[in-house]
């Protein structure tokens, strides 16, 4: 599965990449979910197996527009992947608009998102920023998303799966051989932000484990992190240039930190439940069992259906009640009272 994906990935993404040495690389997920971490170490592991020096990242609240033009300006663009492309979450939106305003000349590849706009007022907004550039390339990681994209954007719109599946397999490795293992017979890692649809109350029991993976304890690489964007944002252009390359190295170690948390999270039951996209995709890496069921918009079922309908180790349903009821049936029985 990982092997062909990569492949596809390799497929869309080459031709742009092989005219330059180095890559400018922004929306670093500096945040506690670990879904975004795995999707931009993906995105990290790729560049580098291509042999491309990644001469700037940042977050969208240390993003410097001057910094570009006056060290980068020859460099493509490329905007970190996942499901915030839409209204949901519209600080990413705004920013992604932003650097098509800032860079109308530059080439700007969006990495896979999922498309999801409930506002037609913000969809046209989006439309207007995104058909006046002549160089925006964006990839997303569903067919319900490619139509959406086809049908209202006139940029370059490319099928490509999701970038977790570009990381490189040493980081899974450590925990599949870890005696941490199926320390419970079931990890549900739900939803509780507002991309979850409504659930119901379930406690964890001496079998059951009930988490999401939004909680964690600031750890020294995210303080050192924290440090240099301080730098960055008092000192000069210069100063800059030079706090990038250990900054690189430091949010690679904060994202690799954020993997490692909930690869453990996972790792601890024989069977996944989730609502959570990158949940499932790190689970069956794992090797695990897993029952999945959508969140709010279809995210799931969208990429399931497009890129995993024959992987054997994965059951995919609407609802979480059908989830719970199927894993009840076929893997643990004493489930199914808890609903």
């Amino acid at each position: 599965m990982r092997k062909k994906l990569l492949e596809l990935i390799s497929g869309s993404l080459d031709r742009f990449l092989s005219p330059y040495d180095s890559i400018i690389l922004l929306d670093f997920p500096n945040h506690s979910n670990v879904g975004d971490s795995a999707i931009w170490l993906g995105e990290m592991d790729f560049f580098r197996s291509k042999g491309k020096k990644i001469s700037y990242v940042s977050s969208i609240e240390t993003y410097n527009k001057e910094f570009i033009n006056v060290y980068f300006s020859r460099s493509p663009i490329f905007i970190h992947g996942g499901g915030n492309f839409g209204d949901l979450w519209p600080q990413h939106q705004d920013f992604r608009e932003k650097l098509l305003k800032d860079f109308p000349d530059t080439l700007i590849i969006q990495l896979p998102q999922s498309i999801y706009f409930e506002s037609h007022h913000n969809l046209n907004k989006a439309i207007n920023v995104i058909n006046k550039h002549p160089n925006f390339i964006l990839l997303v990681r569903d067919w319900e998303s490619f139509n959406f994209a086809k049908t209202y954007f006139k940029c370059k719109v490319l099928l490509c799966p999701d970038m977790a599946f570009a990381m490189n397999y040493k980081r899974i490795m450590p925990i599949l051989n870890s005696k941490n293992r199926n320390k419970k017979r079931i990890v549900y890692l739900s939803r509780t932000d507002k991309e979850a649809r409504q659930k119901k109350t379930l406690k964890s029991t001496d079998d059951i484990f009930i988490t999401d993976w939004l909680h964690e304890n600031i750890s020294k690489w995210q303080l050192i992190y924290k440090i240099l964007v301080r730098i960055e944002k008092l000192g000069s252009l210069s100063t800059m240039k030079l706090v990038q390359r250990l900054k690189i190295r430091v949010a690679d170690l904060v994202a690799h930190e954020r993997l490692v948390r909930g690869l453990n999270i996972l790792n601890s039951g024989e069977y996944v439940i989730t609502d959570r996209l990158h949940a499932m995709i790190l689970a069956l890496l794992l090797n695990k069992p897993v029952c999945a069921f959508d969140n709010s918009y279809g995210k799931i079922s969208n990429f399931v259906n497009t890129w995993l309908k024959e992987v054997k180790n994965l059951s995919l349903f609407k609802t979480e009640e059908e989830a719970i009821k199927y894993i009840a049936k076929h893997y643990f029985p004493k489930l199914e009272l808890l609903i």
